[in-house]
């Protein structure tokens, strides 16, 4: 798997994965609605959690590691990540000098890519590249932030369901996203230290594309504190593939802040508007 299609299967926020490895429908881990009674004390929950997470540092710098793993192939890449919400990114790939290698910066509109060893400079609109290679819109719409950083940032307006999980780990939200009409996610939670442990995601069918699986096994949690996972797994794939994430070194910074990449000199310079995509469609 090239460089580019791998890390870029990661950066946008685990999007990609749809892309490489199709989609995928494994049985509902959840079981029974709870009765409206129990209900009050978990929306409670979930709004307390929601309220914390809303008052999260906004941009997170870590130490990236992504494997991904498949019944034919194991590919890995490590470098430095820089990520703002809602969807600001910077990805650095180093050699083993230190100098850089390969890099991607970008939001959900735009993004430059860095090609040391091909002396290249790649740049355009997200969605054409996303029509390039015949991905879903839904990729420019949707929450990458709360993807990766394991956050609840719904209200609760937005729950549609509650639902007991079917081995006791926590409580079901199927919550109504804001980006697209139709689409849900399902939102694992432990009420009592108010993490979220699972995130599946479905397209408007309801198949599932993904789910997202955070790991906080040697975490000491503290229900008041923002605390970000440092194994991410996803699952729920086709062909029996998976992607996982290891994150170190994190540090959070209260500022929102964009990326960009500017061109060096002397590269070969390849950009991708949108028009030029569209006209091919």
């Amino acid at each position: 798997m090239k460089i580019l299609v791998l890390s870029l299967y990661v950066l946008h926020l685990l999007c990609w994965l749809l892309f490489l490895a199709g989609c995928s429908s494994t049985g509902k881990q959840w079981g029974e609605p709870l009765a409206t009674d129990q209900q009050h004390r978990f929306i409670s929950d979930f709004t307390q959690m929601t309220r914390r997470d809303n008052a999260c540092p906004a941009t997170m710098i870590t130490d990236l590691a992504i494997t991904y793993t498949s019944p034919l192939t194991k590919r890995s890449i490590n470098g430095f990540l820089q990520f703002s919400l809602p969807d600001n990114y910077k990805f650095v790939v180093t050699n083993p000098l230190g100098q850089i290698f390969w890099a991607v910066a970008g939001n959900r509109k735009q993004y430059q890519t860095i090609n040391t060893a091909e002396r290249l400079y790649h740049s355009g609109e997200l969605q054409s590249l996303i029509l390039k290679h015949q991905l879903p819109l839904f990729l420019t719409q949707n929450n990458w932030g709360e993807w990766l950083l394991a956050r609840n940032r719904f209200s609760k307006e937005k729950i549609v369901d509650i639902r007991h999980d079917k081995d006791n780990r926590g409580i079901w939200f199927t919550v109504k996203t804001s980006v697209l009409k139709g689409e849900y996610e399902h939102l694992l939670i432990e009420p009592d230290l108010q993490v979220l442990l699972q995130r599946i995601i479905v397209d408007r069918s309801g198949e599932e594309l993904a789910t997202i699986i955070y790991d906080r096994t040697n975490t000491k949690i503290d229900k008041d504190q923002c605390i970000q996972p440092e194994h991410i797994t996803i699952t729920g794939l086709a062909y029996n593939s998976s992607v996982e994430l290891w994150l170190s070194a994190i540090e959070f910074q209260s500022e929102k802040k964009s990326y960009n990449l500017p061109a060096p000199p002397h590269y070969r310079h390849i950009f991708l508007p949108r028009d030029t995509v569209g006209a091919q469609q």
